[in-house]
């Protein structure tokens, strides 16, 4: 859950400036087509310099609404909008360079906008407008002034406009699956660990670091952030007896556990070696302690034959700290003194040899 909220949260914040880039590109580029349609052409009477006129209008009060709200919904706007001054621009002007840039540019638009998988469906109603012009292409020529429609007059510009649309669409889609799978993968590679799958050490901090700022800029006494600084008991001695690769079966086996007894919400870490962060916001911290007793019993059934259990410490946001560096130190530091409590207490067992460990 963590994974998807992050990613759900920088995909939106870079199809949020995908959204302010394209909608700048298309204000410009539509008031340069009606100075150069007043100044140069003076070619006043073409309905769609007027259409021109309120897109760019329209476009520009969307964008305005949307540095202020950050709302889904101007972006959901400004693609039925420049959807539609595309097609239009197509109709009115065919092989003119205003209908090649709308045509090229509106399905790249909607991939970095809304994603690849919105490619097909967004273009899709120009597609079918495409078609239905050219099926209905005498009638509309009998309808619409004849400056105005420029672009459908000849059934070949009309018809390599369609197929030129509809490769541009393809390519689109395939590129933009292709930079979402390379991005996730990147996405992937920098915050998690290559064995177990955890968070890794500098995704963990950093998550740490952002959420007690947020606890800091709040100040709501509701929320807090249980910090738990984790050691496995004994394990340099399986790597030492069993060798490397038996201890890196038994990390990825007591990660897959990890992620059976925190919650989906929680950031399970792996902060190297044996060693692991958990990071727990708006929890009990008894009850977690508890839960945490629990997977301390169920790691020593699960390897029994290894003598493997763990030690733990809880430091808790803004109880024991506030800032994130001294509330690690205070849950590493309990972490310790549990483990010495626990070496008086607890006898260790005797670790199996090789060959009977071969022989289960």
């Amino acid at each position: 859950m963590i994974r998807e909220n992050i990613v759900e949260n920088s995909d939106f914040r870079f199809r949020a400036k995908a959204f302010v880039i394209f909608s700048l590109i298309f204000i410009l580029f539509l008031s340069f087509d009606i100075l150069v349609d007043f100044y140069i052409h003076k070619n006043l009477t073409n309905v769609f310099y007027y259409v021109e006129m309120l897109g760019a209008i329209l476009i520009t009060l969307n964008l305005i609404v949307f540095l202020k709200l950050k709302n889904e919904i101007n972006i959901t706007i400004f693609l039925i909008m420049s959807g539609l001054i595309s097609f239009l621009f197509a109709l009115s002007k065919g092989e003119n360079i205003d209908s090649i840039f709308g045509l090229t540019a509106y399905p790249f638009i909607v991939a970095f906008t809304r994603g690849y998988r919105s490619v097909i469906p967004w273009n899709l109603p120009l597609i079918f407008g495409f078609t239905l012009t050219f099926l209905t292409k005498k009638d509309l020529l009998k309808i619409l002034p004849i400056n105005s429609i420029q672009g459908i007059k000849s059934d070949q510009v009309l018809l390599e406009l369609m197929f030129s649309y509809l490769l541009v669409v393809i390519v689109s889609y395939f590129l933009s699956k292709t930079a979402k799978d390379i991005t996730f993968e990147i996405y992937n590679i920098s915050v998690k660990d290559p064995l177990t799958g955890l968070f890794n050490r500098a995704f963990a901090l950093s998550y740490l670091d952002k959420e007690t700022e947020e606890i800091k800029r709040n100040r709501n006494p509701k929320n807090n952030i249980c910090v738990v600084y984790i050691d496995l008991d004994n394990f340099k001695t399986v790597n030492d007896t069993f060798g490397h690769s038996v201890g890196d079966t038994v990390l990825k086996k007591v990660a897959s556990i990890f992620k059976l007894f925190f919650r989906k919400s929680d950031v399970i870490a792996r902060l190297g070696g044996d060693e692991f962060l958990v990071i727990a916001k708006n929890v009990d911290c008894e009850s977690l302690n508890r839960r945490l007793e629990d997977l301390r019993n169920k790691l020593e059934r699960e390897f029994m034959r290894f003598g493997i259990s763990m030690s733990y410490g809880i430091a808790e946001i803004p109880k024991d700290s506030i800032t994130a560096k001294e509330v690690i130190e205070i849950a590493d530091e309990r972490m310790y003194q549990n483990k010495q409590l626990r070496k008086h207490k607890v006898v260790k067992r005797e670790l199996p040899s090789p060959e009977e460990l071969s022989t289960d």
